[in-house]
C-alpha cells in the first residue's frame, strides 16, 4: 500500500494520479479525471454515523375549552316517569311539532334553572346512534310539574326514524343571546280639543219669524226672519254657537214705527220707535231677549217736542226681570231726545 502523498519536490505530472477527485454525487475520480472505484472492492457505501440529538418538542397553544350546552342523556320512551324524552308524533325527523323531555331524578343539572334560560330561537340537538337532528325553539319551555315541553321546527333531518324503547338520547341545547328589557313607554300626550263641528254639504235653512228650535246641527245653517226681512248665519265664535247677521254692504234701511199710546210692546221686528204720544207718560216695554238676540238693538225717540215740560215723558224698561244698564227703566225726559237700546248678555245697554 503506498505511503502518504508527499507533495514536496514531486512533480504534479507524478502527483495527479494519486489524487482523488469527487462529483458529489457518488463518482470518483483520480487527478486525470479517470474513473475509480472507491473503495476498491467495496460496496461504495461509509459506515453510519451516530444519530444526532432530538430536537425540542414544538409549543403548540391549546385552544380555550368552548362553553358545554350539552345537558344530559335522557331515556326515549314515555313521559310518565323520570329521565324520559319524547317528540309529539313518536319519532325522530319526522316533522315533530314538541319536544317533552322529564327530569333524571340522579343528575346534578339544575332542570329549572337551566330551562328558563332557554327561549325562542335556541336551537336543540339530539344524538342518536349516529345520527344528528337539529331543531329550532319556538316558544319558551314550560314546567308541566312532571316535564317540559316546547314547540320545534325541524332544521336538520338525516333520517325518520323511532329509537328503540329504553335507548339513549345524547340532548344538547344551544341558547340564543338574552334580549334586553323592553323601554319604557312615554306617556300619552294630551287630547287635543275638538274643534267645531264643521259645514256639512248642504245648508240648512230656515224661513220663520223666531229662531229655529233646536239649534241647528251644522255650521253655516242659514235662518231668514220672515218678520224683519234679516238673515242669520249660524256661527261659532270661538267660545260660543250663536246666529249673527252677516256684513250687509251697501245702504242698510231699519225697520221703522211710531207710537201714539201711552204703553207698547214692540218685538224685535222694529229698530226704531218714534213716540208721537203728548198726553203723558209713554211707557214702553222692550222685547224679552234670549241667547240668539246678541247684538239686536231698538232705538226710541222724541218726534214731537215738548217732552221736556209738563207730565211728558218716555219711559223704556225691561221685562221678566231684565234690567238696562243695571236699572229696572230709563225715563227720558229731554227735548227731542232718542236712546238706542242693545241687547247683550242678558241685558240692556244703552248706546
Amino acid at each position: 500500500m503506498p505511503g502518504p502523498l508527499d507533495l514536496t519536490n514531486v512533480k504534479v505530472s507524478d502527483t495527479f494520479p494519486r489524487l482523488v477527485q469527487t462529483d458529489g454525487t457518488g463518482g470518483y475520480y483520480n487527478g486525470l479525471g479517470d474513473p475509480l472505484s472507491f473503495p476498491p472492492g467495496g460496496s461504495g457505501a461509509g459506515p453510519t454515523g451516530p444519530t444526532g440529538p432530538t430536537g425540542p418538542t414544538g409549543a403548540g397553544v391549546t385552544g380555550p375549552t368552548g362553553n358545554s350546552a350539552s345537558l344530559d342523556y335522557w331515556i326515549w320512551g314515555s313521559v310518565a316517569t323520570s329521565g324520559k324524552i319524547i317528540s309529539s308524533n313518536g319519532l325522530l325527523g319526522g316533522s315533530e311539532t314538541s319536544i317533552q323531555i322529564s327530569e333524571i331524578s340522579p343528575s346534578s343539572v339544575n332542570y329549572s334553572g337551566f330551562f328558563s334560560s332557554i327561549s325562542m330561537g335556541s336551537i336543540l340537538i339530539l344524538e342518536y346512534q349516529s345520527y344528528v337532528f337539529t331543531y329550532q325553539i319556538n316558544s319558551t319551555p314550560v314546567d308541566q310539574g312532571t316535564y317540559y315541553d316546547f314547540t320545534v321546527t325541524a332544521l336538520v333531518v338525516p333520517t325518520t326514524l323511532t329509537p328503540t324503547g329504553g335507548s339513549q338520547i345524547r340532548v344538547t341545547f344551544l341558547p340564543v343571546g338574552v334580549v334586553g328589557p323592553t323601554g319604557v313607554t312615554g306617556p300619552t300626550g294630551p287630547t287635543g280639543n275638538v274643534g267645531p263641528t264643521g259645514a256639512s254639504g248642504y245648508v240648512e235653512f230656515y224661513y220663520q219669524t223666531s229662531k229655529p228650535v233646536p239649534n241647528p246641527t251644522n255650521l253655516g245653517a242659514r235662518w231668514l226672519d220672515s218678520d224683519k226681512g234679516i238673515e242669520y248665519v249660524w256661527v261659532y265664535d270661538g267660545t260660543s254657537y250663536l246666529w249673527m247677521q252677516p256684513t250687509q254692504l251697501g245702504n242698510v234701511s231699519y225697520q221703522a214705527g211710531y207710537v201714539n199710546t201711552s204703553s207698547y210692546s214692540p218685538n224685535f221686528y222694529y229698530e226704531y220707535l218714534g213716540v208721537t204720544y203728548n198726553s203723558g207718560i209713554c211707557t214702553i216695554t222692550l222685547p224679552l231677549g234670549t241667547t240668539g238676540d246678541e247684538g239686536k238693538f231698538i232705538t226710541v225717540a222724541d218726534e214731537v217736542g215738548g217732552i221736556s215740560y209738563g207730565n211728558r215723558g218716555i219711559l223704556v224698561q225691561g221685562q221678566s226681570g231684565q234690567l238696562i244698564n243695571g236699572e229696572s227703566s230709563v225715563l227720558m225726559k229731554i227735548e227731542r231726545m232718542s236712546l238706542t237700546f242693545l241687547y247683550r248678555n242678558s241685558s240692556w245697554k244703552t248706546i
